[in-house]
């Protein structure tokens, strides 16, 4: 997804969800978005999904309803020895927001949550996990959820503010002319 987008976020949802396929047997991973949503969910909403090679839900980041924060935890069964961490960063409607998360699947593997930059969720898991082989972007009937700008790699590296991607063509001039993003 990173395509250019001008004047409008790349993908909006109401009630279905995107699937970004990445297919990399990376146990580190990590995501950088920018979100905004139109409202308060009525009830806890997610917005993120880490999932494995089956398309199976393993990780989610939620919108908590009433306190507008966002929480990381598993999806389903204890796959990961994942215990629900909330953040305190209220994420206010209509106002685009930098969410970057960092996932390692080792055992005892980080789960952090960055807003804008900050550091709002920094939790570990218990378990070892295959590796992730998708994210998935999604909103609810409630909620319209907009995202633009994701990047997703596969260390732990943030791809922070101002970061873009770049494909260095290999002769001629201009060095970088294809898959920019500034």
């Amino acid at each position: 997804s990173s395509a250019a987008v001008t004047g409008a976020f790349g993908c909006a949802h109401s009630s279905g969800a995107t699937t970004v396929v990445i297919n990399v047997a990376a146990k580190q991973n990590s995501f950088r978005g920018m979100f905004k949503r139109s409202q308060n969910p009525a009830a806890v909403a997610t917005i993120i999904r880490e999932q494995t090679a089956g398309n199976a839900a393993r990780l989610l980041v939620r919108i908590n309803s009433a306190l507008a924060t966002l929480r990381v935890s598993e999806a389903g069964a204890n796959t990961l020895g994942l215990t629900t961490a909330n953040g305190t960063i209220v994420l206010t409607a209509d106002i685009v927001n930098r969410i970057e998360l960092l996932f390692d699947t080792t055992a005892n593997g980080i789960v952090q949550i960055l807003v804008n930059g900050i550091l709002d969720i920094n939790t570990t898991h218990s378990k070892s996990a295959q590796n992730t082989y998708s994210w998935g972007l999604q909103g609810n009937q409630d909620m319209t959820a907009h995202w633009d700008d994701v990047l997703i790699r596969d260390d732990l590296i943030t791809a922070g503010a101002g970061q873009h991607i770049a494909r260095q063509g290999i002769s001629g001039t201009p060095a970088y002319d294809a898959l920019t993003k500034n």
